[in-house]
């Protein structure tokens, strides 16, 4: 059966069974309340460098022997100098893994959806990744997030690899 701890909106006041990484990346991803309710965020104000990451990662995921997962999230990218969004799949705890998915640059106010396939014959975890852009004037933030238990449609142009 498939495990809806994996989903969370954040509303709870809680990352759910997601975590932030506690080595390994620069800083954490912030629980916040805006217009849209709570999310997940970094913020690149004050004492964040050009390049700084935030790594925000799933709980421990079954094989997906014969049939895809699909993460899917909702995201907002806006500012300036904004930097960059990732997911990465990692096993065997290697950090933070192979890159599946990766959004740069402004996008605008509104708030974007992503769709991922996930696909692995070993135990994984799901990172998140956040990076700093050039500058303060750019924000990151994500909301809704799940893993479905089929396969999500890829979206055109974002696929790595």
């Amino acid at each position: 059966m498939f495990n809806a701890d994996y989903n969370c909106t954040f509303e709870s006041d809680s990352t759910c069974a997601w975590t932030d990484v506690t080595s390994g990346d620069d800083f954490d991803w912030t629980l916040t309340y805006g217009a849209r309710g709570k999310y997940m965020y970094i913020g690149t104000s004050g004492s964040r460098k050009t390049g700084e990451r935030a790594w925000l990662i799933s709980p421990m995921l079954r094989s997906t022997s014969f049939t895809e997962k699909c993460l899917q999230f909702g995201y907002s990218m806006n500012g300036l100098s904004i930097g960059i969004i990732s997911v990465y799949m990692t096993a065997n705890g290697e950090k933070p893994g192979s890159l599946l998915w990766r959004m740069s640059g402004d996008q605008g106010q509104e708030w974007k959806g992503a769709s991922v396939n996930l696909s692995s014959l070993e135990q994984y975890q799901v990172i998140i990744e956040a990076v700093v852009g050039n500058s303060y004037f750019g924000d990151i933030a994500i909301d809704d997030v799940a893993i479905l238990p089929t396969a999500c449609q890829q979206e055109k142009g974002l696929l790595i690899g």
